[in-house]
Protein backbone atom coordinates (compact mmCIF):
# COMPACT_ATOMS: atom_id res chain seq x y z
CA UNK A 1 0.00 0.00 0.00
CA UNK A 2 2.66 2.98 0.16
CA UNK A 3 2.98 4.53 -2.82
CA UNK A 4 3.64 8.17 -4.09
CA UNK A 5 0.64 9.71 -5.60
CA UNK A 6 1.81 13.05 -8.18
CA UNK A 7 -0.79 15.11 -9.02
CA UNK A 8 -0.28 17.24 -11.96
CA UNK A 9 -2.52 20.47 -13.66
CA UNK A 10 -1.97 21.07 -17.07
CA UNK A 11 1.17 19.32 -17.18
CA UNK A 12 2.79 20.60 -13.90
CA UNK A 13 3.30 18.95 -11.17
CA UNK A 14 0.60 20.18 -8.26
CA UNK A 15 1.14 18.13 -5.73
CA UNK A 16 3.33 14.76 -4.43
CA UNK A 17 2.00 12.85 -1.85
CA UNK A 18 4.09 9.63 0.08
CA UNK A 19 1.95 7.59 2.05
CA UNK A 20 4.22 5.30 4.10
CA UNK A 21 2.53 2.30 6.10
CA UNK A 22 3.07 1.37 9.73
CA UNK A 23 0.07 -1.13 9.24
CA UNK A 24 -2.44 -2.40 7.23
CA UNK A 25 -4.77 0.96 8.24
CA UNK A 26 -2.23 3.46 9.22
CA UNK A 27 0.78 5.52 9.10
CA UNK A 28 2.27 8.64 8.00
CA UNK A 29 1.77 10.69 4.64
CA UNK A 30 4.35 13.61 3.16
CA UNK A 31 2.78 15.65 1.75
CA UNK A 32 4.11 18.50 -0.89
CA UNK A 33 1.77 21.11 -2.50
CA UNK A 34 3.19 23.55 -5.25
CA UNK A 35 1.85 26.59 -6.22
CA UNK A 36 1.00 27.34 -10.02
CA UNK A 37 1.17 30.62 -11.12
CA UNK A 38 1.06 32.51 -14.82
CA UNK A 39 4.01 34.30 -14.99
CA UNK A 40 3.08 35.98 -18.22
CA UNK A 41 2.43 35.03 -22.18
CA UNK A 42 1.32 31.50 -21.02
CA UNK A 43 4.29 30.85 -19.08
CA UNK A 44 3.66 29.58 -16.02
CA UNK A 45 5.94 29.14 -12.96
CA UNK A 46 5.94 26.39 -9.97
CA UNK A 47 7.07 26.90 -6.86
CA UNK A 48 6.57 24.86 -3.07
CA UNK A 49 3.68 26.40 -1.61
CA UNK A 50 4.00 23.89 1.66
CA UNK A 51 5.19 21.09 3.20
CA UNK A 52 4.40 18.81 6.17
CA UNK A 53 3.99 14.96 7.19
CA UNK A 54 0.50 14.10 9.76
CA UNK A 55 -0.12 10.60 10.63
CA UNK A 56 -3.18 8.96 8.64
CA UNK A 57 -5.49 5.85 8.97
CA UNK A 58 -8.30 4.58 7.32
CA UNK A 59 -10.74 1.50 7.51
CA UNK A 60 -8.92 -1.71 5.59
CA UNK A 61 -8.94 -1.11 1.29
CA UNK A 62 -9.66 -4.12 -0.39
CA UNK A 63 -8.55 -3.08 -3.97
CA UNK A 64 -6.33 -0.44 -6.17
CA UNK A 65 -9.80 1.12 -6.50
CA UNK A 66 -10.43 1.66 -3.30
CA UNK A 67 -7.55 2.98 -2.45
CA UNK A 68 -7.31 5.51 -5.25
CA UNK A 69 -10.54 6.70 -4.48
CA UNK A 70 -9.62 7.09 -0.41
CA UNK A 71 -6.33 8.98 -2.19
CA UNK A 72 -8.69 11.14 -4.67
CA UNK A 73 -10.71 12.38 -1.37
CA UNK A 74 -7.23 12.61 0.65
CA UNK A 75 -6.11 15.11 -2.23
CA UNK A 76 -9.45 17.23 -2.27
CA UNK A 77 -9.30 18.06 1.56
CA UNK A 78 -6.06 20.12 1.71
CA UNK A 79 -6.76 23.55 2.49
CA UNK A 80 -6.69 25.26 -0.91
CA UNK A 81 -8.28 28.00 -2.53
CA UNK A 82 -10.97 25.99 -4.72
CA UNK A 83 -9.07 27.80 -8.30
CA UNK A 84 -5.67 25.81 -7.31
CA UNK A 85 -7.87 22.46 -7.53
CA UNK A 86 -9.93 23.40 -11.05
CA UNK A 87 -9.44 22.15 -13.87
CA UNK A 88 -7.63 19.81 -15.69
CA UNK A 89 -6.10 17.65 -13.05
CA UNK A 90 -4.43 13.94 -13.25
CA UNK A 91 -3.49 11.38 -10.71
CA UNK A 92 -0.57 9.57 -11.44
CA UNK A 93 1.13 6.52 -9.59
CA UNK A 94 4.54 6.35 -10.82
CA UNK A 95 7.20 3.54 -10.21
CA UNK A 96 9.45 3.80 -7.52
CA UNK A 97 11.92 2.55 -5.72
CA UNK A 98 11.98 2.25 -1.64
CA UNK A 99 15.55 1.16 0.43
CA UNK A 100 15.26 0.37 3.81
CA UNK A 101 18.95 -0.55 6.24
CA UNK A 102 18.80 -2.28 9.60
CA UNK A 103 21.32 -4.55 11.38
CA UNK A 104 20.36 -7.69 9.48
CA UNK A 105 21.40 -5.83 6.12
CA UNK A 106 19.77 -3.64 2.96
CA UNK A 107 16.39 -4.39 1.54
CA UNK A 108 15.57 -2.76 -1.91
CA UNK A 109 12.07 -2.74 -2.66
CA UNK A 110 10.79 -1.91 -6.55
CA UNK A 111 7.16 -1.13 -6.50
CA UNK A 112 4.77 -0.71 -9.45
CA UNK A 113 1.59 0.07 -7.30
CA UNK A 114 -0.89 0.31 -10.50
CA UNK A 115 1.00 -2.98 -12.21
CA UNK A 116 -0.05 -4.57 -8.45
CA UNK A 117 3.96 -5.50 -8.18
CA UNK A 118 6.95 -5.05 -5.42
CA UNK A 119 10.01 -7.13 -5.69
CA UNK A 120 12.25 -7.12 -2.86
CA UNK A 121 15.81 -7.75 -2.96
CA UNK A 122 17.62 -8.13 0.26
CA UNK A 123 21.57 -7.85 0.99
CA UNK A 124 22.93 -9.17 3.80
CA UNK A 125 24.83 -7.57 6.20
CA UNK A 126 26.54 -10.57 6.85
CA UNK A 127 26.88 -13.58 4.38
CA UNK A 128 25.82 -13.97 1.23
CA UNK A 129 23.99 -16.86 1.47
CA UNK A 130 21.28 -14.47 3.29
CA UNK A 131 20.71 -12.68 0.23
CA UNK A 132 17.33 -13.17 -0.83
CA UNK A 133 14.37 -11.86 -2.88
CA UNK A 134 10.55 -11.60 -2.42
CA UNK A 135 7.67 -11.08 -4.19
CA UNK A 136 4.09 -8.93 -3.57
CA UNK A 137 1.22 -7.46 -5.10
CA UNK A 138 0.61 -3.78 -3.91
CA UNK A 139 -2.00 -4.17 -0.57
CA UNK A 140 0.88 -5.18 1.15
CA UNK A 141 3.17 -2.93 3.01
CA UNK A 142 6.21 -2.20 3.11
CA UNK A 143 6.54 -3.22 6.69
CA UNK A 144 4.94 -6.44 5.88
CA UNK A 145 7.09 -7.42 3.44
CA UNK A 146 9.83 -6.31 5.80
CA UNK A 147 8.40 -8.58 8.22
CA UNK A 148 8.12 -11.69 6.19
CA UNK A 149 11.74 -11.00 4.80
CA UNK A 150 12.95 -11.48 8.36
CA UNK A 151 10.46 -15.00 9.09
CA UNK A 152 12.59 -16.80 6.76
CA UNK A 153 14.78 -19.86 8.06
CA UNK A 154 17.53 -18.11 6.43
CA UNK A 155 17.36 -14.85 8.58
CA UNK A 156 15.18 -15.69 11.40
CA UNK A 157 15.19 -11.79 13.01
CA UNK A 158 11.77 -11.40 13.64
CA UNK A 159 13.07 -8.40 16.00
CA UNK A 160 14.76 -6.42 13.41
CA UNK A 161 14.04 -2.97 12.48
CA UNK A 162 14.41 -1.41 8.99
CA UNK A 163 14.40 2.65 8.66
CA UNK A 164 14.02 4.07 5.55
CA UNK A 165 16.68 5.53 4.12
CA UNK A 166 15.78 9.18 2.69
CA UNK A 167 17.49 11.02 0.15
CA UNK A 168 16.06 14.30 0.18
CA UNK A 169 18.28 15.90 2.56
CA UNK A 170 15.94 19.28 2.67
Amino acid sequence: MDRVLIVTKDGYTLSEILFKYTSKTSGKVSVLVNKIVDIEHGLKAVYPLYKYEVDFSHEELLSIADIKAFDKDFFYERPDPEGQFGGDIEFTYPAIHYRYSGAPGVADIHADFLANKKDLRFISASRIKNDDSLSSGSLETNMALLGRLCALPTLNCPDAVFGMVDYNLD
